[in-house]
Parts: structure tokens; C-alpha cells; sequence
């Protein structure tokens, strides 16, 4: 097998070094620390008040929160709020607050969800890296 490779010149070498690392390189990004943690949650029928921190050490593009009807077969999302960064380089950790006014009907159950996205890679987009989520009846 090896021999065929190594026929293809440089090309086939470079193939192989990449296939021999990639595992490594897949343990690395798997390594990252990453948190995020609702701090603080007021929910209420007339609004709900919520604060959450998170942690990506490859840096966070942005964090969301995001409220959702829980009473049905499958979540039904009602309100959110993000809140993107674009400085450089991106923020490491960041602790954000959100309140939504959005009057809640009473005895339904609700989940909200604070949500961090980082770049997993230099050139790549946001990928959610960390979550945490409440549920809470609003009486």
C-alpha cells in the first residue's frame, strides 16, 4: 500500500503526514475549554430576566439566549436576543444580560437556552461550542 503512495511523489507523502496527524489534530480541538452557565434567571408572566456567561478559549463570535414554548411535542421558540462580537481579537469570555417583554401565558412551560458560538478553525464560521438551559413555569 505504502509503496503506491510514496510513487505519487511528494503529493502521496504530504497525504500520508496529513492522515497521520489528523487524529491529533481532531484530540487539540477537542481539548478547547469551553463553558457557559446561566447566572441568573427572573422569569415572570410579564417578562423574564435572564444573565448568562460563557468561556471558548478560541475565541466567541457571539452568544444567544433563546425562550421556548415547551408545552407541545416539539419546542416552539417565542423570543431571542444575540449579541455578536467582532473585535480582534475576539473575546475569550464575555457575560451578557437580556430581558424580554414578551408576555408569557400562565402554567406554560417554558426552556430558555444561553448559547456560545466560536470559529472551531481561523477561516471557518461559528459553531455552537457551549450551552445552558432552564425550564420554568411562569404562575
Amino acid at each position: 500500500m505504502f509503496q503506491n503512495i510514496f510513487k505519487g511523489g511528494w503529493l502521496g507523502i504530504l497525504l500520508l503526514l496529513l492522515v497521520a496527524t489528523m487524529p491529533t489534530i481532531v484530540q487539540a480541538a477537542t481539548k478547547v475549554e469551553t463553558s457557559a452557565a446561566i447566572v441568573s434567571l427572573t422569569p415572570s408572566c410579564s417578562s423574564i430576566s435572564i444573565t448568562g456567561t460563557g468561556s471558548y478559549q478560541q475565541g466567541i463570535g457571539k452568544v444567544a439566549f433563546v425562550l421556548a414554548d415547551v408545552s407541545e411535542s416539539y419546542p416552539v421558540i417565542v423570543d431571542r436576543k444575540e449579541f455578536s462580537y467582532n473585535s480582534k481579537p475576539l473575546p475569550k469570555q464575555v457575560t451578557e444580560s437580556w430581558s424580554s417583554t414578551l408576555a408569557l401565558t400562565p402554567g406554560t412551560p417554558y426552556r430558555v437556552v444561553f448559547q456560545v458560538w466560536g470559529k472551531l478553525a481561523p477561516y471557518s464560521g461559528l459553531s455552537l461550542v457551549a450551552y445552558d438551559g432552564k425550564n420554568f413555569t411562569c404562575t
